[in-house]
Parts: structure tokens; C-alpha cells; sequence
């Protein structure tokens, strides 16, 4: 097996360029932003500079007999001194103020010269931010504002305010009057004594008439069917938009006469503050100091000084031409120095700068990379030139944005873990094989070397097989072939306990031979060795019989009765030995003269041969108890099984062809084991 013939992960890479690929909708900073805060009469702002400040307390200055403030908040310091200074010059001077903001003037130290001497009136809802001065006078003067008179016209940016003309003065003084007299449950001071406790507003010295719009101021609130106004009308036959600054407002429509007027739709060129509350186009600009909420066209209308408005368009001013000219010239230095221009498409290679889109900031880098981790593929693939040749489908990244993307992934094919169970048919043959491995096991014990030579021959013959046979097991794979193997088995079973047998009884019969061999040499020595005694006993007899016929003529002869006594006594002893001798005699000669008479040897159960194994002793036991699997073993790879799926696991691509031909045959996918290594 060869590294390159094992079938494992092919790690791959792809370049994709996506300097043309276009993203929609995206808004990219301008590199040559800038910020704007300088004035273009008769536009005034907010910040540092206080334009605006500077130019509302000189108008107080100059007032003559009248001077009129409407706002949220009066407690800047500086215009607080114009105010005052104004009531001390005999003007007289009406405040209009929030709830919040008429508590705070009057508990405001600095604003003390105003106690008693000014109109200070509470407003308990939003209105209009607003500054007059003496509008009955051909010396009138009057700003629209949308700021709050208070600390921030110094510290915050973004505020402004818009001298008017004087028709638009004339029309702005018909609404503030309305507004300062129909103000109902709120209180005033007119007298110092007042402050601590201020009483409610007196009633209005006349009827108030219903408030119209007018030639140059349209509020929604006072748009009426069978009134048709100048503002009105231009504004909703305004067919084309030019310029539309927005500012922080996420509204382009306008209700009058009771339908909403969508007018920001078709705009050529937009503005906003802040880029992240608007979808980018092409034509569409931010700049953070774009405050001033302009619709602009044939005509001109400014928004956002009216805090009581239904909406953020909904209080409508139309600009004069030198107004209209200014808002022009603030615009369009707003566009030229955007901090962010919108595009409707953009190709990535086109961005230079950082971007907003779909909400998310970010720049675009030369290279990004990503990595797919590890694909397994669903089937498995022919060769190693179709895994290396194999690319994913992927979505490129659109959290980051590069000129180009590495992508990277490693391809497997279909992959088994090591801890996937194997398909019961390999236990199957597992047991079958155990089952022939153990009967060949058994008769290799049994089909021992012969004590005898004649069965040599048969034996090494029956080993042969048996070592054959043994090799072969291992190897076997078909039905076909394990139902031979049996066969043959049970056959060599057969051969090996019958010649067992045979060699048993021939081994049995020449012991026996072996035992009369050892007898009869054991009954000849003891003839021998009895006749050999037999001579010696007769010559000790005879010795004995003469020595006693001696004593015998010795008594016959002896005369003294006490020697006659001796010969006696030794008589009798020798008559004993002899009668001894004779005994003995006559079992030696008995001994000498028997006849052989073999004995058969007892079993020995302890030493005795076994002549075969437990399974003969059985009822057909020489038949192997052996269940035949219902299916061949795969030619390559191990099979197993993954939710009641089977798996042919391989290995190798040399395998590919023959596992094919396999899984189709036992209904399985292939696939390759996890670490093949």
C-alpha cells in the first residue's frame, strides 16, 4: 500500500478576485470631508461661533417698542442681558415659554431684571421656536429657529435659525398671536410679586379666528379643505425636487388637507446628518452638520422650527429668493464636503475608503481568507484527480469586504468514524469461522505422530490437510466456499477419529504382546531359578538323611542313658530341619516343573489414550454445529451500518472498481474510515 493509493483529505485553496463584485445600497466616506459651521446670511447656526446668538441679540438691541420670544428654554446668559436690556430701554417684551422653561426663568437670578417688567407666559405644550421684534414697525425683523435658548447655542452644534422677511414676519406674528392667546390653564407673570406664585393667563382681549395657512407658512394643523393657500399649493405642485436635506429626520411626507403628501421620493439630491438611520442611493449625502431640514425646488421650504408640528415636515416655511439662493449655496457645500456619499451600486474595487452598509462599518482590505473547515462529500468519488478536482459552493463573506479572498477547505469523501459498529453479517462469519477453527484446533490435537510405523504414512497425509485447511479458513468469503469448507472438515473429522481409532486398537494389541513378552521371560527365570534351587535342597536333604541314619546307629550303640538323651534331642532337631528341607523342596520342584499362563495387565485410566474429542461422543457429533451466513463477506473493506444504513469502509483507491461492484451487491454506500492513515 502506497501513500499516494490511501484515500485521505485533499486540502485545497481558490483565489477569487471580488474587485468587480457590487454591493447595493452603500454609503462611503468622503475623503475630502469637511465641516461646516460658518454662517451664509440669512442662515444662522449654533456651536463656537454662536452666529446665531450674535445675530438674535443684535436684533434685540435695536428693538424700539416691541420684542417677542417664543422657545422651550430661556437661560443663556447673553441673551438674557439683551432681553433685559431691551425692557429697560421701554420695549415691551413677551415670553413664551415651555413649562420647564417658564419655571426656570423665573427661579433664574440672571433673568431677575425680567420679573414684573416682561410678559412671561407658560406654554404647557411644544410650539414654536420663534423671535420678533417690532413686527408693526417697517424696521421689523423675525427668526424661525430649532434650537432651545440655553447653554447649548454655544456648546452644540447644529442648531440654527433663518431671519425672515417681512410678509413672512406679517404671516409668522398672526400665528404667534394666535398661539400666546389660545393658551388656556397656564400661568403668566406680569407683576415682580407674581413670581413666587404666578396666576393663570388672563383671557384673550378679542375673539380669535380660526388660523389659516398663508402665503408663505403651511402647517399641517391649519390645512383646510375650501382654503387653498400659496404655500399650499406650491408645495403640492411641486412636481420635481432638486434638494432635500433631511437632517436627523427619518420622515419624507407631509399631511395637508388630509392626505399625506410623500414629496422626498424623487428627489435628485438628498442630505442627511446621520447615515446610519438611512438607506443609501446615488444622490444621497450625510454630513454631520447637515441640520437644516430643506425641500427645495422650484421653491424652497424649510422645516423643523415648529416643536407643535404633527410631524417633522409638518410646519412648513417657503423661502424668499435671497433665502432660497442661500439654502442653495448651504446645501451644496454640505454635498461637496459630505462626510459619506450613498451609492446605489458600487463594485469593491471602485471603494477607497471606509463604508456603512447594511448597517455595519467597515473598510475594505487587500486579502481576506476564510475556511470552509472540512466538506465530506455525499457520495464517494472515483479517484483522487475527482477529489482534488472537487469545489465547494460557498457564499463569500459580507461582514468583511476584501479585493480578493482566499478561500480554503479540506474534501473528504463520505466518512465513517472509528467507533461506527460493523454490520452483523462479519460477526456471522466470525462465528462460523470460530466454529471451523476450533474443529480443525481439535483435530490437530487428535492427529498425533503414530507409535506405530505403519500409521506414519496416514498421518502426515492427514496433517497436510489439516494444515491446508487451516491456512484457508482466514480467507474464506463466499457461501459457496464456507459450505465446502464444512464439508471437508467434517470429512477430515471423520478420517482422523477413525484412523485414531485404528491406531488406538494396534497400539492396545501390541502392549498386550509387550505384556506376555515380560511374563513368560519373568516365568522362565523363575523355572530356572526354582530348579536351581531343587539341586541344592536335594543334596542338603541327602546330607541331612545320612546324618540322621549316623545319630540313629549312635542311640542303637550307646550304652549311657544321658548320651542316649543327646542323640535323642538332636534328632528331633534334625528330623525338624529336614521335614523343612522337604517343604521346600517339593514347592521348588512344583516351581520347576509349572507351566507359563499369562496374565492380561489391568487399564490404566490414568495413562490411557484419549480416542477422540467431546463433540464424538454425541449424537452426530463428527457434524459441525456451524450456521451458514445468508450472505457472501465484501471482496474489499469491512461493512457497517449507520442508522439501518449500510457502509462499505475502504481504504484505498485501488479498492474503488471491486467496492463498487460490492455496495451495489449488498445495498451499501461507501465511504472511508475516519484516521486512515
Amino acid at each position: 500500500m502506497t501513500e499516494k493509493d490511501l484515500i485521505q483529505p485533499y486540502a485545497n485553496t481558490l483565489a477569487v478576485g471580488r474587485k468587480s463584485e457590487t454591493i447595493d445600497a452603500v454609503w462611503m466616506r468622503n475623503s475630502t470631508d469637511s465641516t461646516i459651521t460658518e454662517a451664509i446670511a440669512p442662515f444662522w447656526f449654533t456651536g463656537p461661533e454662536n452666529s446665531l446668538r450674535s445675530t438674535l441679540c443684535s436684533a434685540i438691541a435695536r428693538a424700539n417698542e416691541r420684542a417677542f420670544i417664543s422657545s422651550s428654554y430661556l437661560s443663556e446668559p447673553t441673551v438674557i442681558q439683551a432681553v433685559s436690556s431691551a425692557v429697560e430701554r421701554g420695549v415691551r417684551t413677551y415670553l413664551l415659554l415651555d413649562t420647564a422653561g417658564f419655571e426656570e426663568v423665573l427661579a433664574n437670578p440672571v433673568a431677575r431684571p425680567l420679573h414684573g417688567r416682561a410678559l412671561i407666559r407658560e406654554r404647557k405644550t411644544r410650539g414654536m421656536d420663534v423671535a420678533l421684534v417690532d413686527w408693526h414697525l417697517p424696521s421689523k425683523w423675525g427668526m424661525v429657529m430649532a434650537c432651545s435658548l440655553d447653554l447649548t447655542l454655544s456648546a452644540t452644534e447644529g442648531g440654527w435659525g433663518v431671519e425672515l422677511d417681512g410678509e413672512q414676519i406679517d404671516e409668522m406674528q398672526r400665528h404667534m398671536t394666535h398661539e400666546f392667546w389660545s393658551t388656556k390653564g397656564t400661568r403668566e407673570v406680569l407683576a415682580t410679586e407674581e413670581v413666587s406664585q404666578p396666576p393663570l393667563v388672563a383671557e384673550a382681549p378679542f375673539v380669535l379666528k380660526p388660523l389659516l395657512n398663508g402665503d408663505f407658512i403651511c402647517r399641517s394643523q391649519h390645512s383646510t379643505e375650501g382654503h387653498d393657500a400659496s404655500s399650499e399649493d406650491a408645495f403640492l405642485t411641486m412636481k420635481k425636487w432638486t434638494h432635500i436635506c433631511n437632517s436627523l429626520s427619518s420622515q419624507q411626507s407631509v399631511a395637508l388637507k388630509g392626505q399625506l403628501v410623500e414629496f422626498a421620493e424623487n428627489s435628485k439630491i438628498s442630505v442627511f446628518s446621520n447615515p446610519e438611520q438611512h438607506q443609501p442611493f446615488t444622490g444621497a449625502f450625510a454630513h454631520s452638520n447637515a441640520s437644516v431640514l430643506l425641500a427645495m425646488g422650484k421653491k424652497a421650504f424649510i422645516a423643523g422650527w415648529d416643536r407643535s408640528a404633527e410631524s417633522d415636515w409638518g410646519s412648513l416655511l417657503m423661502l424668499n429668493d435671497d433665502q432660497d439662493a442661500a439654502a442653495k449655496v448651504w446645501i451644496e457645500k454640505h454635498v461637496k464636503g459630505a462626510h459619506w456619499i450613498g451609492n446605489d451600486q458600487l463594485t469593491i474595487g471602485d471603494i477607497s475608503d471606509e463604508i456603512l452598509w447594511n448597517g455595519r462599518r467597515m473598510t475594505v482590505s487587500e486579502v481576506q481568507s476564510i475556511d470552509l473547515k472540512t466538506i465530506t462529500l455525499e457520495e464517494m468519488p472515483d479517484s483522487q484527480e475527482t477529489l482534488e478536482s472537487f469545489k465547494p459552493t460557498f457564499e463569500l463573506p459580507m461582514e468583511e469586504l476584501a479585493r480578493s479572498c482566499n478561500v480554503t477547505w479540506n474534501v473528504q469523501p463520505p466518512t465513517l468514524a472509528l467507533s461506527t459498529p460493523q454490520d452483523s453479517l462479519h460477526l456471522d462469519w466470525e462465528n462460523a469461522k470460530n466454529v471451523l477453527n476450533d474443529r480443525l484446533s481439535a483435530l490437530d490435537q487428535a492427529n498425533q505422530p503414530p507409535k506405530i510405523a505403519l500409521f506414519g504414512r496416514k498421518i502426515k497425509a492427514l496433517q497436510t490437510k489439516l494444515d491446508n485447511a487451516m491456512e484457508s479458513v482466514g480467507t474464506l468469503r463466499t457461501v459457496k466456499a464456507l459450505i465446502k469448507m464444512k464439508d471437508e472438515v467434517e470429512g477430515l473429522t471423520q478420517n482422523i477419529l477413525t484412523n485414531a481409532k485404528a491406531m488406538d486398537e494396534a497400539e492396545a494389541e501390541a502392549e498386550i504382546e509387550k505384556a506376555k513378552e515380560v511374563q513368560m521371560k519373568k516365568h522362565q527365570s523363575n523355572v530356572t531359578k526354582a530348579e536351581k534351587t531343587v539341586t541344592n535342597l536335594q543334596k542338603k536333604l541327602k546330607s541331612l538323611q545320612d546324618e540322621q541314619k549316623a545319630l540313629t546307629k549312635q542311640v542303637a550303640k550307646s550304652k549311657k542313658e544321658e548320651e542316649k538323651k543327646r542323640i535323642k534331642a538332636d534328632l528331633e532337631t534334625l528330623e525338624r530341619t529336614t521335614s523343612s528341607v522337604e517343604i521346600d523342596l517339593a514347592k521348588a520342584t512344583q516351581e520347576s516343573t509349572a507351566t507359563f499362563a499369562f496374565k492380561p495387565p489391568k487399564a490404566n485410566t490414568s495413562n490411557k489414550k484419549n480416542s477422540g474429542h467431546l463433540f464424538v461422543r454425541e449424537k452426530d457429533g463428527q457434524l459441525l454445529p456451524l450456521n451458514v451466513p445468508a450472505e457472501d463477506l465484501p471482496e474489499t473493506g469491512e461493512l457497517y451500518v449507520v442508522n439501518e444504513q449500510r457502509w462499505l469502509g475502504i481504504q484505498r483507491w485501488s479498492q474503488i472498481e471491486i467496492a463498487k461492484k460490492e455496495a451495489k451487491r449488498l445495498k451499501a454506500q461507501l465511504a472511508v474510515m475516519e484516521g486512515n492513515s
